[in-house]
């Protein structure tokens, strides 16, 4: 109880929203690592929020060690990067899922998009790869090294998801996910998140 009590005021010092932290802990160290979109300030109607991604890392006394920008959008560019979702593997790279938001105003699009990090990574954030394969979709989260989960922007996936695994680099589907309806809270569009993370 204590541990998870101390990490509950997180971001003290952060003045601005940040949203859906993708968390999980560094396989050597054992330190608690965060990936979470800053946003200043909400985008206008039809018009996507735009925040650098943060890179926060706490020791396993909740100790804040560093923080830091690793992904920024270029001023007036129309590409971004938000909803990371993490996953460790047995080598120790992290899988990031991520939605990538390419446009600006009334007519941009989200699409699914992974980045893997290196055991021992702590820079700038390395190239991310744009899955178009399935149109426009959002909320990718890895299950795998090669397998993920999305959620197309379609009516017809309103209550279910895409999974789907890079095959020689090639995104291949392998079947459709689906939730039910006749639940009182699920009347809506389902999404995808990652476990909570033990601490």
């Amino acid at each position: 109880m204590n541990a998870i009590l101390s990490f509950q005021n997180v971001f003290p010092e952060v003045k601005n929203a940040r949203y859906n932290v993708a968390a999980w802990r560094n396989s050597d160290s054992g330190n608690l690592l965060l990936i979470g979109r800053d946003v200043v300030k909400a985008g206008r109607v039809n018009e996507a929020d735009v925040g650098p991604l943060i890179l926060s890392e706490f020791d396993a006394a909740g100790k804040l060690l560093q923080e830091r920008t690793i992904w920024q959008p270029e001023e007036h560019g129309k590409f971004f990067l938000e909803d990371p979702r993490a996953i460790v593997e047995p080598d120790g790279q992290v899988v990031v899922g991520l939605t990538a938001v390419i446009g600006s105003t009334m007519d941009y699009k989200t699409y699914g998009a992974v980045v893997r990090l290196q055991k021992d990574w702590r820079d700038q954030l390395p190239p991310v790869t744009v899955v178009q394969t399935f149109g426009p979709s959002k909320n990718m989260t890895p299950l795998g090294k090669e397998t993920f989960l999305l959620r197309p922007w379609n009516e017809e996936y309103s209550h279910k998801l895409l999974l789907f695994r890079f095959e020689n680099s090639e995104a291949r589907k392998i079947a459709d996910v689906h939730f039910p309806t006749i639940l009182p809270w699920a009347q809506i569009r389902i999404g995808t998140t990652m476990p909570p993370l033990w601490m």
